[in-house]
């Protein structure tokens, strides 16, 4: 009999303490969920897809793109649990289209500024998400031999992608994504994905 109301007791008290922590628990996913302003910088790679093809064609040899270090840097601000809007600036500073065997035949740098919208699944510390945006492009074609250069300037780009964010702590969130960038108009040929990570500031 008292070992039986020793377990009615234990069982008493564990019960107690799973209702006592249930707000923490609830407190804290909101926490990682709250509306408020972030800002973030990652580490991406990137390859062109489209004009590796098409400089191929214009020089009737067998081109590759070699993958682009760059990075970006973006400011937000999480309107709703679901829901964040943010400014995001990219550079891909150099990508060498080669020439099989004979060396670089063209240098690529591109330059982005978007406005983005991302849409969350809250899961406590771990985020995912996927985004879309609008924005404007710049890209520079350096030829590093003689080749006609076409297509170099600026104009409209859309974006689309997705990742997950991980909450570290409840300000410092690590990062990873994968996005594809589709310029407009006369750039259309620049398409390219990119990939990264990094780490985000929540105020």
């Amino acid at each position: 009999m008292q070992t039986l109301y020793r377990s009615s007791f234990v069982s008493a008290l564990i019960g107690a303490c799973v209702l006592v922590a249930q707000p923490a628990f609830s407190e804290d996913a909101d926490v990682y969920s709250r509306t408020g302003l972030y800002l973030g910088a990652s580490i991406l790679g990137s390859s062109y897809l489209t004009i590796t093809d098409q400089l191929s064609k214009t020089t009737q040899n067998d081109l590759e793109s070699d993958p682009t270090l760059g990075f970006d840097i973006y400011a937000g601000y999480r309107v709703h649990r679901f829901v964040a809007l943010e400014a995001e600036f990219e550079m891909l500073p150099s990508s060498d289209i080669d020439l099989d065997r004979e060396g670089t035949l063209a240098e690529l740098e591109t330059i982005t500024g978007a406005l983005n919208a991302k849409i969350f699944l809250p899961l406590g510390r771990f985020q995912p998400f996927i985004k879309a945006g609008v924005g404007v492009a710049n890209v520079d074609q350096k030829p590093a031999q003689e080749i006609e250069v076409k297509n170099s300037g600026t104009d409209v780009i859309g974006r689309f992608g997705g990742g997950a964010d991980f909450y570290i702590t409840k300000n410092v969130v690590a990062h990873f994504m994968v996005e594809y960038t589709l310029p407009g108009g006369h750039l259309d040929n620049y398409d390219y994905i990119s990939y990264g990570t990094g780490l985000q500031y929540r105020f």
